[in-house]
């Protein structure tokens, strides 16, 4: 728009004639053309540029623009034949091309900076293959060969930095997208563990349930038969615990199970197995212990039992224990549980709220009288 007005202006006002019109128009385009190619980038990387992009030049920077002197030198400059000019010319924006797609934004800026000046210099002294039939003609080559190669390592660059912001997209988006993995992951994981630990625990009391304690009991037993060492096996159930319910209703009688497994975990240690096997039936297998430790153990829980108070009411609750030890020819838990359950049940049969360790004679009992029925 500059170029049409400034020369409608000067033809209005007889400075040129209309002959000259499309020449002086050509010249002033293209010079203002040159000037946004080559100066506006330059003030804008230099603006806009980081304190990253502002660092000494590098080796690949330096022999850029050591190449570029050598061409320009050639071309304009040296007494080699016409054809080694017009090389080295077609070589100038291949180099600049190079440094386009290699170099900063600055210095892109920079080597067309120099690019224009290498070229400008000689051409006005009369030297290089950019001379015309005249000084006009010359200055038009030169601005022409100038706003090609500005257009065309300016697309390229803007090229690179458009696909370079694409690639930094892509990792924005990956690196979102890894962090909604890990996340999920994390959420399946701790759902996994949930799971898990809703499959081994009893939801109302927190001890492990009867499928647990029987896989783990079966370890610890297979573990205590291997080393030889002691262990046993307590057994418990609540005394009266439907009367209890029936009296009381069902929400006492969860408040009385769930004190019971918080008693019963206190007391045992953090090797013992503690599960609840049925409803009210509670075991503890031992590991490296004695029956008389057993006893001991079953003791002071069927104390610690006597004198909690659960609820208004101020309701007692008592348990009656039955104990076996380990035998060599155990080979499941099973029959260690069996053997500790004949145990409670005559401690039931006894009166309730007591321990009693299991004997063979108890197999005697349970063969001609049969199971009472716990309560």
């Amino acid at each position: 728009m500059s170029a049409f007005v400034g020369v409608s202006g000067l033809l209005a006002a007889g400075l040129i004639d209309a002959q000259n019109y499309g020449n002086t128009f050509a010249t002033w385009f293209t010079g203002d053309a040159i000037s946004v190619v080559a100066i506006t980038p330059f003030v804008l990387a230099v603006y806009l540029s980081d304190k990253t992009e502002r660092v000494l030049p590098g080796f690949e920077t330096v022999a850029n623009f050591l190449l570029m002197l050598s061409a320009i030198y050639i071309a304009f400059w040296s007494d080699v034949d016409g054809l080694m000019q017009s090389f080295e010319l077609a070589v100038l924006p291949v180099l600049l091309m190079w440094a386009s797609l290699r170099l900063s934004r600055i210095y892109i800026s920079f080597a067309l900076l120099f690019l224009i000046g290498g070229i400008i210099g000689p051409t006005a002294l009369g030297q290089g293959p950019l001379q015309g039939i005249d000084r006009n003609t010359t200055l038009i080559n030169t601005q022409l060969l100038l706003g090609v190669i500005g257009v065309l390592v300016l697309t390229l660059h803007a090229t690179r930095e458009q696909v370079r912001q694409q690639v930094r997209h892509l990792e924005h988006v990956k690196d979102t997208l890894d962090q909604k993995v890990r996340e999920r992951t994390a959420e399946l994981e701790e759902a996994k563990r949930n799971a898990e630990e809703l499959a081994s625990t009893d939801a109302l009391t927190g001890a492990p349930n009867r499928r647990v304690f029987l896989k783990r009991g079966n370890e610890e037993l297979n573990r205590a038969i291997r080393s030889g060492e002691d262990a046993c096996m307590i057994m418990f159930d609540l005394d009266h615990f439907k009367e209890v319910n029936d009296t009381y209703g069902h929400q006492i009688g969860d408040r009385i199970l769930k004190d019971c497994a918080a008693v019963t975990t206190g007391f045992v240690r953090n090797y013992d197995l503690f599960g609840r096997i049925g409803g009210e039936e509670f075991a503890v297998f031992l590991p490296n212990t004695t029956v008389s430790g057993g006893q001991n153990v079953a003791e002071k829980l069927r104390q610690a039992f006597m004198e909690r108070s659960v609820s208004s009411h101020e309701l007692n609750y008592t348990a009656s224990f039955g104990i076996s030890p380990v035998f060599e020819k155990d080979r499941a838990l099973s029959m260690v549980l069996r053997r500790a359950d004949l145990a409670m049940y005559r401690a039931k049969a006894d009166g309730r709220n007591c321990v009693v360790v299991y004997e063979l004679s108890l197999e005697e009992k349970n063969t001609g009288e049969g199971s009472p029925t716990p309560a």
